[in-house]
């Protein structure tokens, strides 16, 4: 009976209880299973006794307003995070890209996110040591980049079969959530989707198989992915509001930003949401001005400014998976289906 209860504390609100504070009441919800008087339990038994994992992650998707910010984080994470990691630690030359997203699970995926944009922004590309500068290209620009030696080992152009089924699972697993809720699969089912995350940033070789998919089409692809994923949403959001007096957008707005502020938890993974999505865009803004700012021109900047726009509406997950996508679209204008800019040097004989 009690496993059935654990996600109670934070969905009910006996009139007899302290509701002040979310902690004081699921203390006081968790002495009164144990058959103990709240003013005699301890903050002790209370840690012993109650699962904080199960009553956060409870809280955050138990309803479609809390699901909304929810669904952002767990978007990303598990489809073009796990992407970038595994395409950006391969190019860039960051090693162990697997301790960066297992760091993002213990700590918040914004701090996670910004240490590997930081160490892979800092970092020389792998294939500038010992290649060819290509002619006549313009200082400072994406095509301004390196070939490479005859005598490099492998080039890496195309996402791993782990990788591809890996990230889609994952994104089955968001799909499923609110739908778990209260259910006893929702925790098996929280624990696939970080089994997921982490599975394909594995350093092993033999979990490595290209996939005849581009990374450009797997990029596309969790865009619509992403993109489905949040039309339910807004549809369950937007439609009671509708019915309701005021501007339906206004509405919407403001109920979403007091739910970042009612719990904790809630204010935990909203504002983790914040700052990742801001990190990314300050990314992707720089990553754009270094690689094809001039080269694109003002039409180039006008579609950055529509992805940093619909970012608040559409989440992260769908506009910066549209951008890497985009990204990869350099790659094969530079480099010949990106095999220039994607090789990756194996250095395992010397490390």
């Amino acid at each position: 009976m009690s496993q059935r209860l654990t996600l109670t504390p934070f969905f009910i609100f006996p009139k007899t209880l302290n509701c002040h504070k979310p902690s004081t009441l699921s203390k006081q919800l968790t002495a009164l299973r144990s058959n103990v008087r709240p003013t005699l339990y301890t903050t002790k038994a209370w840690l012993d006794e109650t699962s904080l994992f199960v009553e956060a992650w409870g809280r955050v998707c138990s309803n479609w307003r809390r699901w909304w910010w929810s669904e952002q984080l767990c978007a990303w994470t598990a489809g073009p995070l796990t992407v970038l990691l595994s395409r950006e630690g391969r190019l860039g030359k960051v090693k162990h890209a697997w301790a960066y997203m297992l760091l993002g699970q213990v700590v918040a995926i914004s701090f996670a996110q910004a240490l590997f944009l930081s160490a892979w922004s800092s970092t020389t590309p792998p294939h500038v040591a010992g290649g060819n500068k290509l002619p006549g290209k313009p200082k400072g620009r994406l095509s301004e980049r390196y070939q490479l030696p005859p005598s490099t080992n492998k080039v890496i152009d195309r996402p791993s079969h782990l990788l591809v089924i890996s990230t889609l699972l994952s994104l089955v697993t968001v799909y499923l959530v609110p739908s778990t809720i209260s259910t006893p699969s929702f925790l098996p089912n929280l624990l696939f989707m970080h089994i997921f995350l982490i599975l394909p940033l594995l350093p092993s070789k033999t979990l490595y198989t290209p996939s005849s998919l581009s990374f450009q089409s797997l990029y596309c692809l969790l865009a619509l992915v992403g993109t489905g994923l949040r039309i339910p949403t807004y549809a369950q959001l937007l439609s009671p509001l509708s019915s309701l007096s005021g501007n339906t957008i206004a509405l919407f707005v403001k109920r979403e930003y007091q739910t970042l502020f009612e719990h904790p938890a809630e204010s935990s993974i909203g504002f983790d949401v914040v700052w990742t999505t801001v990190s990314f865009l300050v990314w992707m803004v720089l990553e754009f001005a270094k690689r094809r700012g001039g080269e694109k021109g003002w039409k180039g900047w006008l579609v950055m400014m529509g992805l940093v726009l619909l970012t608040p509406v559409a989440g992260v997950a769908v506009t910066g998976a549209a951008f890497l996508g985009w990204k990869e679209s350099w790659l094969v204008e530079v480099g010949g289906a990106g095999k220039q800019e994607t090789a990756v040097i194996e250095r395992e004989k010397t490390s």
